[in-house]
């Protein structure tokens, strides 16, 4: 069983009502592309639109690292205990 941390942070925390969530897939790892197809599932697909234009924080709580998941990489495989946050991205100058 893999359980995964979801924060929202911004217009899809306004949208599902939810500062987070968590979500469980049977097996030893998950792809992004699950846990976003899951939230999708769970509040429609503006929210998951919302969450796809968000920059993507992981936390892995093995090694306490912060990675960002770049556009593109929904196959990548998160293994349980990690944490996604959906953060709004800032501009500035």
């Amino acid at each position: 069983m893999t359980t995964i941390k979801v924060q929202y942070f911004g217009v899809p925390r306004l949208l599902t009502g939810k500062a987070r969530d968590v979500f469980s897939f049977p097996g030893d790892g998950v792809t992004l592309e699950a846990i976003l197809a899951r939230i999708g599932e769970a509040y429609g697909p503006q929210v998951l639109r919302e969450c796809r234009r968000y920059l993507i924080v992981a936390h892995d709580p093995h090694t306490g690292r912060q990675h960002r998941v770049s556009p593109g990489a929904e196959g990548c495989l998160l293994s349980n205990g990690w944490t996604l946050q959906f953060i709004t991205p800032i501009t500035g100058g």
